[in-house]
């Protein structure tokens, strides 16, 4: 299916990988990718992540994934300044919608729902997620991407996790642009919870020049799993704000690897 064009251009994520380990197993993370793309900034960049190879995992002292580290100290905003918050509030936007859309004004409507969310946005102290699925292939843009029927991975086939955040932080800059900071861990966990490996604080990957605040983000994490044996596992993934620490969101996805055939 062809791809819609992006607006703008794509660029390589920074490569920041340290393995973790899993016992008598080796598990690569084979790429990550963090993608922005803007409804209506052509001039503000998309962002992606390069191919990403980790050695060979070798068992730890304790048997266990190290937790993440902590991505720095949170950046406050002024008080009362709501950075890149609109005039108003979200209750006072949504009464405008409602009033533009009742006498078929349905341009001010919608631009009015859009401060509302912004300003809910600046209000949230957590990240979401939606769309948390695995995909058939690494998708290059925001909602492009071919769901995987099932859980089930055949031996050797990549697991592609496809998820789209938001909440996150979007720090208004001294020139008015907007900038946005995630990094991410992940472990893979077996039926009795049990870690058999991960990578820790991947990132960050921070994306700028924004003149639009834009509230469309995709992550994209495949995995190479190929000398697993099979069986059942859980990967959890967990999403961190670099620019407020306190913002975190973690995703669990079942999912089994099928046995070779005789």
């Amino acid at each position: 299916m062809p791809k819609t064009p992006p607006r703008g251009t794509r660029s390589r994520a920074p490569r920041a990988l340290r393995p973790l380990p899993i016992p008598a197993l080796a598990l690569l993370l084979a790429s990550a990718a963090a993608l922005a793309t803007i409804p209506a900034a052509p001039a503000a960049a998309q962002l992606g992540g390069p191919a990403q190879q980790g050695g060979p995992l070798t068992p730890p002292p304790t048997g266990t994934v190290q937790p993440p580290q902590q991505p720095g100290q949170p950046v406050p905003s002024p008080p009362g300044s709501g950075i890149g918050a609109p005039d108003g509030n979200a209750l006072s936007s949504l009464d405008r919608a409602s009033a533009a859309h009742s006498v078929g004004d349905n341009v001010t409507a919608i631009l009015s729902v859009w401060e509302a969310m912004q300003s809910i946005w600046n209000m949230m102290g957590v990240m979401g997620i939606r769309n948390a699925t695995f995909v058939m292939e690494e998708p290059e843009f925001f909602g492009i991407y071919q769901p995987k029927q099932g859980q089930d991975f055949a031996p050797g086939e990549l697991v592609i996790l496809y998820c789209e955040p938001f909440g996150y932080t979007m720090r208004q800059e001294s020139d008015g642009t907007y900038t946005n900071s995630l990094r991410w861990s992940f472990k893979i966990l077996d039926q009795a919870g049990s870690t058999m490996g991960g990578q820790n604080d991947i990132g960050p990957y921070t994306h700028g020049g924004y003149r639009t605040f834009i509230m469309e983000k995709m992550l994209a994490l495949t995995i190479n799993l190929s000398q697993f044996p099979a069986g059942s596992y859980v990967l959890s993934v967990t999403i961190t704000d670099d620019f407020n620490s306190q913002k975190s969101v973690e995703i669990q996805k079942p999912f089994n690897i099928l046995a070779s055939p005789q």
